[in-house]
């Protein structure tokens, strides 16, 4: 009788571990309230409503995660191979909503084979190393053999242009530290 009472009880400890009430909730069941779209090669401004002209490229939910320290943007699945996004990975532009809202300027997308430089906000495709990528600027600094002055000033337009979006940026960090989508190391960004 005893060792039936202990059986019970330790059963009941176990199923009652870790139940506080959304203390082991994972937020990535959640439904994401990241949408990006295609907004075209055109310049977009800021605007309350969202463009039904513009069909969304992902979410949120495609995220597994973003590593702010190395730019990396890791999906759940390849969107290489996925005709969803192929439509929209050249001569684009991505426009990152959080519900309804837009965050940031048009990301421009640009793969590792495009030799032009940009100083803004980037959406780019590395082909060598199969990564996405979502960073202030492309290609990196430390990839030209520049003067120090050259790169100097590339970085001060780099870092003026991430200022000019730093209030919605910082909201679209705190979205992915919210569902549990935010890495910040670069040792984080090997692993899946």
């Amino acid at each position: 009788m005893k060792r039936t009472n202990l059986l019970i009880i330790t059963l009941a400890g176990f199923s009652l571990c870790g139940c506080s009430p959304g203390s082991d909730e994972n937020v990535q069941d959640a439904v994401s309230r990241l949408t990006v779209r295609a907004a075209g090669a055109e310049i977009t401004t800021k605007s309350s409503t969202v463009p039904a002209s513009e069909p969304v490229v992902f979410t949120g939910n495609d995220i597994l995660w973003y590593n702010e320290t190395t730019g990396e943007l890791r999906f759940i699945n390849n969107f290489t191979q996925n005709d969803d996004m192929r439509p929209y990975l050249y001569g684009s532009r991505f426009k990152f909503y959080l519900e309804d809202e837009y965050l940031f300027s048009s990301v421009i997308y640009s793969s590792s084979l495009d030799s032009r430089i940009h100083n803004n906000l980037v959406f780019y495709y590395d082909i060598i190393e199969n990564k996405f990528y979502l960073a202030v600027g492309y290609p990196p600094i430390e990839a030209f053999h520049n003067t120090p002055e050259i790169q100097a000033e590339m970085q001060a337009e780099r870092d003026a242009n991430r200022k000019k979006i730093e209030t919605e940026w910082n909201r679209f960090i705190e979205q992915m530290k919210r569902e549990g989508r935010y890495r910040n190391s670069r040792k984080e960004s090997v692993s899946t």
